[in-house]
């Protein structure tokens, strides 16, 4: 979220440790102007065929990180599983009952927790 302030941001690049940024221009413009980490755009381009390295998969390896608001401190990674990411996808459309004619609206930006 382009909207956290800049120490916030840096602090879960680094934690992370982070090797690319998949952004719009504007985001990233706004977000990685002059830190630490190269910025990787692809939004909006045309796309290029490229050699993408083949990467191991196992359903505990790592999907992405939530990080906590860090209300009592600095903010804490929280590791989703793509075993867990697969559940909690299962159970929504059981839950949600979504078709594909359905339309979602969402007023938190993704990343909230």
């Amino acid at each position: 979220d382009a909207q956290f302030p800049a120490e916030k941001l840096n602090y879960m690049l680094k934690d992370s440790a982070c090797r690319a940024v998949i952004s719009d221009l504007e985001q990233t413009d706004i977000v990685f102007s002059g830190q630490w980490l190269a910025p990787v755009q692809l939004l909006n381009q045309h796309y290029k065929k490229i050699n993408i390295p083949t990467v191991s998969k196992h359903p505990a390896y790592i999907a992405y990180l939530n990080y906590t608001s860090g209300s009592t401190g600095q903010a804490k990674a929280v590791v989703v599983g793509h075993d867990a990411l697969a559940q909690y996808i299962e159970s929504a459309k059981q839950f949600i009952s979504l078709s594909e004619q359905d339309v979602v609206l969402q007023f938190a930006t993704a990343n909230f927790d």
